[in-house]
């Protein structure tokens, strides 16, 4: 995280430091964490992520009040409610009233998008809901995000995708692959790169 940004006062007394996904306000005792590059998806002004000065995060209110009476060695930011943080026992989902989301804890958890968070439980990737339901099962070795209807997934060390049911539409068979956009992907088998459709066709100029 580049801390060179330069600083400007503030009539709250704290000082902003603009980096290249957050906003960082440094007060004496600690530092306060905002998403920044007006990213929508995230909750502003409301429970704030908030680095310690032992090195710990917690949460504050737009005042500097903690709000969650805990600590934790990883946060992200609230994204419609819901936050992912990590302490000695594992990475969970919480509310903004630091209580435990979906009754348990994860191996490793992603923050929510398009309505799904990752998750890894004994050694698998998976996908749940905002109820906590799996809707992708955990039977992958990697999982991407959504990115055009389509999502990556890992499978003996080979990447294939599959629909946001979490039906296998392309099966793993790619060294490397990227993010569908508009249609199209690029993806290496062997010592080719090309692009393919979403139904895995090679795509020809």
């Amino acid at each position: 995280m580049n801390h060179s940004a330069s600083l400007r006062k503030r009539k709250t007394g704290f000082a902003p430091a603009k980096c290249k996904s957050l906003f960082i306000f440094m007060a004496m005792s600690g530092i306060f964490l905002f998403s920044c590059n007006g990213n929508k998806d995230f909750d502003h002004s409301t429970v704030i992520p908030y680095l310690k000065a032992n090195g710990k995060y917690t949460f504050v209110n737009s005042e500097g009040k903690q709000v969650i009476d805990k600590e934790f060695s990883e946060v992200s930011a609230f994204k419609n409610g819901i936050a992912v943080v990590t302490d000695s026992t594992g990475e969970y989902y919480i509310n903004t009233s630091g209580e435990l989301l979906f009754g348990q804890k994860f191996q490793k958890a992603k923050s929510f998008k398009d309505g799904v968070g990752r998750i890894k439980m004994n050694g698998k990737w998976g996908c749940i809901d905002r109820t906590g339901k799996i809707v992708i099962q955990l039977e992958w070795e990697q999982i991407g995000e959504n990115s055009d209807e389509m999502i990556s997934v890992k499978r003996n060390g080979f990447w294939g995708f599959i629909n946001p049911e979490g039906t296998l539409v392309i099966p793993a068979r790619f060294s490397e692959v990227k993010d569908f956009k508009l249609g199209f992907c690029e993806v290496k088998e062997g010592d080719k790169t090309f692009y393919i459709d979403k139904k895995g066709k090679a795509w020809k100029d």
